[in-house]
């Protein structure tokens, strides 16, 4: 069985730190997963996925009695030779009283090439193109079941927003069956890309079993930073530019997400918090932060300019 995981915030991860410096029986209806025992990580573009020896084990069969496995929409089944592909966007913006609103944005391609498919890793080798930075080239081995990334042979966790497959520390462990409106809580004990740590509730919105699709929702709160961010940011005021800490207040995030057997179809996910910008020569100024990633399968082979 292949274990197709992480690999997508390989790419996000990259510029963004340039940009932004940045079972048997069945479970109940709504459930509580606690994600703080899985390792957090921010690599260079990493690929996510369940841990589907457990959606296996569960499950052996296609449906069961009160939905379809969940297995079916969400385990991988990727091969040597393969080839993935995403373009992808990320906003930052601050707006505040008497200041100029604050834009940071970054976007981009990326291929996987699937070099190794094995229960215990998954390797891929990667091209990143981020608008205005040359391509980058890197491979990367995905361990843990999807919650362990390395790059070089440095290893860290996952904490990236979104990527190519499913990602258990974003979207907890699944329940083993899906129908459209059933639920289920997630602890998230640390910060990761695009929030704090914090609860949200993932929810079934709606499944295609015949496609093997399942499109769903998170919705979560948290307090503080996020992971990797940077805690300043420029800002304008009648035409001058001033450096201003940012204090983190309380967050909210929502999106919609399209998985085909583990591969994210579509994702969009936004995150609002309230800040406050603190500086000597601006004293506190109560603003609002808006960040949201966009990103889409794209097809592999990319097309050649006109002639």
């Amino acid at each position: 069985m292949c274990y197709a995981r992480a690999l997508i915030s390989l790419t996000v991860m990259i510029i963004v730190s340039v940009f932004f410096g940045q079972a048997e029986t069945q479970l109940p209806e709504k459930l509580v997963i606690d994600a703080s025992s899985k390792p957090q990580s921010r690599f260079f573009v990493p690929i996510f996925f369940a841990d589907h020896t457990k959606l296996r084990k569960n499950s052996a069969s296609g449906a069961t009695g009160d939905g379809v496995a969940a297995r079916l929409y969400l385990e991988p089944r990727l091969h040597a030779g393969e080839v993935l592909g995403n373009i992808f966007s990320r906003t930052i913006s601050f707006t505040g009283e008497n200041i100029e609103v604050a834009v940071r944005r970054v976007s981009g391609t990326a291929t996987y090439t699937v070099v190794e498919s094995s229960p215990e890793k998954l390797v891929f080798s990667g091209r990143f193109l981020y608008d205005g930075k040359p391509e980058a080239q890197a491979k990367t081995e995905i361990r843990d079941h999807g919650r362990t990334v390395c790059y070089d042979g440095k290893c860290a966790a996952a904490t990236d927003a979104s990527g190519l497959l499913y990602n258990p520390l974003n979207w907890g462990d699944p329940p083993v069956t899906f129908s459209q409106g059933k639920s289920w809580v997630v602890s998230i004990a640390d910060p990761w890309e695009l929030g704090p740590s914090g609860k949200q509730t993932v929810t079934v919105m709606s499944a295609d079993p015949s496609n093997h699709s399942v499109t769903l929702k998170r919705d979560g709160t948290g307090e503080g930073f996020f992971a990797d961010e940077k805690k300043q940011v420029s800002v304008i005021r009648d035409g001058k530019t001033y450096t201003a800490d940012i204090v983190p207040g309380r967050s909210h995030w929502v999106g919609y997400t399209t998985f085909r057997e583990g591969v994210v179809i579509s994702d969009e996910l936004l995150t609002v918090r309230s800040v406050t910008l603190t500086s000597k020569e601006l004293g506190s100024v109560a603003a609002l932060e808006r960040e949201y990633i966009l990103l889409n399968q794209m097809p592999t082979a990319l097309p050649e300019p006109a002639k």
